[in-house]
């Protein structure tokens, strides 16, 4: 039996360096918290819950899955989640925080309203995804964005990398590009796909 040192759902930011706690994101999900993401650097913060409802105030789809992974853009403007439903979804940061920018609170430590509490990104709209991966089967599975934001990385439990083309004017969905196996293959190789 485990005890958290916080309530279910809650968020606790601590600064290591100087032991004392900089913030604390009350009731950020119902469930408890399954994963955290910073972007570079580290003010902008994105949480998934293990009961899969929502990925903050963004809009993953119309059915709860549990997700796997989330990471930002080296520039922050995209985040990408990755869920059992064998789906990579990617979403304009940017575009949530424009909408979102009366918030006095939001510039002052985490970006944008997704990350505040419930009672106040409740006036929020829940932005949908601007692109999404469909992964050749379901997975559990880590997700990344390249430097360019223009490729989504993806690597699979069942050992495999894949590379995604996103269109970043038209989103919509991504194109497979690469697809690599990362265990070894009987002949001692590891394969590599190209495809056009």
């Amino acid at each position: 039996h485990t005890h958290t040192a916080i309530p279910t759902g809650d968020v606790l930011i601590f600064d290591a360096l100087n032991l004392s706690t900089v913030n604390v994101i009350e009731k950020a999900h119902k469930g408890s918290i399954s994963t955290l993401a910073f972007n570079d650097d580290g003010t902008l913060l994105a949480t998934s819950s293990t009961k899969a409802k929502k990925l903050y105030e963004f809009r993953r789809g119309s059915y709860p899955a549990r997700i796997f992974s989330i990471a930002f853009s080296r520039d922050s403007s995209l985040l990408a989640a990755s869920s059992e439903s064998g789906t990579v979804h990617v979403f304009q940061v940017d575009k949530a925080a424009a909408s979102t920018s009366g918030s006095s609170m939001t510039a002052s430590f985490m970006g944008f309203s997704s990350y505040l509490p419930e009672v106040v990104s409740d006036i929020w709209q829940p932005v949908r995804a601007f692109a999404q991966v469909k992964l050749p089967s379901p997975c559990p599975s880590l997700c990344g964005i390249a430097k360019g934001n223009d490729l989504i990385y993806v690597v699979t439990a069942e050992g495999y990398f894949y590379q995604y083309k996103l269109d970043l004017h038209a989103g919509g969905e991504c194109k497979m590009v690469g697809e690599f196996t990362l265990f070894e293959s009987k002949s001692e190789e590891v394969a590599a796909t190209f495809l056009d």
